[in-house]
């Protein structure tokens, strides 16, 4: 066995190997041992096993104050298992905030919900999930904007410190408020808003309650006003339809103006913005959005001979307006196989208003090609951006950490893969051919006739099951036989046809182009089921979704579609096998989104009554066309589907299309979509299950 870290063990009789690390490739291998009459065999190929990853447990916690713009830190001194970084997801609610790091700052939208923080470790499965004050919801923060007072008018919350408490500040709870009221004038009123009313008999030690009210907040915070007015006029009411008024930066101009209470007097109507940088407003109303931030937007009317000043207000709120980076891909092609470059143009900004001077700080890098095939090259680059210029703090960015999705389209190399089942390697060339695309990496051999070629030495591979979080494995005995391929090298006898044709036609990609009885793996699905979706429409996916465990590309398409979804919590288990009717709802979902229709009918399979609910429909379909079978006479929808079920479904569909004959009867460089849908999927038609695929 040969292990990272010059772990290297000598030859053992044992099976079982002892103290492996979590989550680590090792190679392993036999051989048969010396005897009395022959010598010891050459040793086998070695075989790569990944252990799993090691298990997480303990406890963990959040200190901090619970009130907007106050910092959260986990404590995870009490979490248990291996070493690394921690790994951290901020909720709220259950929806994911903050980013990948140990301290969160309270935001307004998180007032009302319930802040925890998931740890996860590089490594290690499982996750220690922290809780805040036993769950509870963060608070709004609330203040008094007190403005006219003049002699002993004053106005303060009954209780400080009762108002900073959760249970003051949570929606439904009551708030006391006093004031003192002086007689300064003929005529003395002070003015709350929020309905709470208008006091306009004096009063030296009053008080008023306050029932909290989502819909008072803005950004968590609610504003009371408090407004002392002194005259020896008459007052005069006047008031707008809305307190708070929410609007995004970019948004066109819009109109509100105030309503006078009675008789209006000859006192004019003006208004007044109290931050010209986020919005402007002239005399009939009509405010214009200059910038993101809140700003104030005032009416007064003017004194006349009947009446005194009064005003009113409502308080805008201007959010950042998004924008969305483009750029376009250009791929290099080399001689050499999978060692072209891509050049990425200067990227731009959508949504930019007027001459904004926005810009992106970091230049787009030269990336390498991921996913090369005879037809495509799939184009996947990451990079961290963020905005720069005299006017970036209006803005913010859909894609912070953006990834680039493009397809391009390469003339298409000559080169010829073998048909025999388990091989798979090129008829022409090595890799050196200087055809764009050209995947090759080995020339065929040749075989004789057209059996699959044989080991010369003992099949003493060892099982690729994978030992559970590290620890101990346990090698299958090597086999005696001189003659026989590796087990799993060639598909069953009612699979082979099916098989070869499929990788003839480039709908295996090469991993799964062995082990053929193994169960398949959820992202190994995906990547069958991608590189059907992409032949049949005749287009790459770039549409992307995203799980908290896996960032492979092919899961990541379907999420995107809609195709997969995980466990709802963004835990997809790329490692988790599926089921038979797992494995063809994801199917019959591809479908529907591609665009097929098919007629339903109950599944008639002698065990229907074992096919969950989420199911039943997606068996009933393919079953009815023709695209599955079962065993002959049961579904078995509970059985574990292997790598060759996987891929007859996919060749049993094409033949009931009536066009893997000519699939690939013109260039790919030149043909359109082999595949043209017949109607929108319908969000209705696309089923959904509960475990987690």
């Amino acid at each position: 066995m040969d292990g990272p870290g010059g772990d290297v063990r000598g030859w053992q009789r044992e099976p079982t190997f002892s103290n492996l690390l979590p989550d680590t490739s090792y190679t392993f291998y036999a051989r048969l041992i010396e005897s009395a009459n022959l010598l010891p065999s050459p040793e086998s190929t070695g075989v790569v096993i990944q252990t799993s990853q090691a298990s997480l447990g303990g406890t963990a916690s959040i200190s901090g104050t619970s009130a907007i713009g106050q910092t959260l830190t986990v404590q995870t001194g009490s979490i248990t298992g291996g070493a690394g970084a921690f790994i951290y997801q901020w909720k709220a609610d259950g929806e994911n905030v903050g980013s990948n790091d140990a301290a969160y700052t309270l935001r307004g939208a998180d007032v009302g919900k319930a802040i925890t923080c998931e740890v996860s470790r590089a490594k290690h499965t499982g996750v220690v999930t922290a809780e805040f004050d036993s769950g509870n919801t963060v608070p709004y923060t609330i203040i008094l904007n007190v403005t006219g007072d003049e002699g002993d008018d004053e106005a303060s919350f009954s209780d400080i410190a009762a108002v900073t408490e959760t249970t003051g500040r949570v929606s439904g709870g009551d708030i006391t408020i006093y004031y003192t009221l002086d007689n300064t004038a003929a005529n003395n009123r002070v003015i709350f808003n929020h309905s709470i009313g208008i006091i306009d008999a004096p009063a030296n030690a009053a008080n008023v309650s306050y029932t909290v009210n989502a819909a008072h907040a803005a950004n968590g915070v609610i504003t009371i006003s408090v407004a002392f007015e002194h005259s020896n006029l008459d007052f005069q009411n006047i008031e707008f339809a809305e307190a708070i008024v929410n609007k995004v930066y970019g948004d066109d101009p819009f109109t509100k103006t105030a309503e006078l209470d009675g008789s209006g007097g000859s006192g004019a109507i003006t208004y007044d913005s109290d931050d010209y940088s986020v919005a402007t407003v002239d005399n009939d109303g009509e405010v214009t959005i200059t910038g993101s931030g809140s700003a104030r937007i005032t009416a007064t009317k003017e004194e006349c001979a009947a009446y005194a000043e009064t005003y009113a207000y409502y308080d805008l709120f201007a959010d950042r307006k998004e924008l969305a980076i483009n750029v376009i891909a250009t791929y290099n092609p080399a001689a050499a196989a999978g060692q072209g470059t891509v050049t990425l143009g200067t990227p731009s900004l959508d949504g930019v208003v007027g001459i904004d001077d926005v810009n992106l700080d970091t230049p787009y890098p030269t990336g390498s090609v991921n996913g090369i095939s005879n037809a495509n090259a799939a184009v996947e680059l990451s990079g961290d951006y963020i905005l720069t210029g005299t006017r970036s703090e209006h803005y913010t960015l859909t894609q912070p950490i953006l990834t680039v999705n493009s397809t391009v389209i390469l003339s298409p190399c000559d080169c010829v893969p073998c048909s025999v089942p388990g091989c798979g390697k090129c008829l022409t060339c090595s890799g050196d051919c200087g055809g764009a695309g050209c995947t090759c990496t080995e020339k065929c051999p040749g075989h004789s006739g057209t059996n699959p070629p044989s080991s010369t030495t003992p099949s003493t591979t060892p099982s690729s099951s994978t030992p559970t979080g590290g620890g101990d494995y346990t090698a299958p005995p090597p086999s005696q036989a001189n003659d026989t391929p590796e087990p799993g090298s060639v598909p069953s006898a009612w699979a082979q046809e099916a098989v070869s044709e499929a990788i003839e036609k480039g709908l295996v990609p090469t991993a799964l182009q062995t082990l053929y009885q193994n169960d398949i793996y959820r992202d190994e699905f995906c990547a069958l089921a991608v590189r059907l979706y992409e032949t049949l429409a005749g287009r790459a996916i770039t549409a992307r979704g995203s799980f908290n465990d896996t960032s492979d590309i092919n899961v990541l398409k379907l999420a995107g579609l809609g195709i997969v979804q995980g466990d709802g919590k963004g835990i997809f288990d790329p490692d988790g096998v599926f089921t038979r009717e797992m494995a063809i709802t994801l199917f019959y979902n591809m479908m529907i989104q591609l665009g097929y229709e098919f007629e339903y009918a109950d599944p008639d399979f002698p065990d229907a009554d074992r096919i969950s609910d989420w199911a039943f429909k997606a068996v009933g379909a393919l079953q009815k066309a023709g695209i599955i079978q079962g065993d002959g006479v049961r579904f078995n929808p509970q059985d574990i589907f292997t790598r060759e079920m996987a891929i007859m479904i996919i060749m049993n569909f094409l033949e009931h299309l009536e066009i893997a004959a000519d699939l690939f009867a013109d260039s790919a460089a030149a043909a359109p979509a082999l595949y043209s849908p017949r109607k929108e999927p319908e969000d209705s038609e696309m089923l959904k299950n509960d475990e987690n695929c």
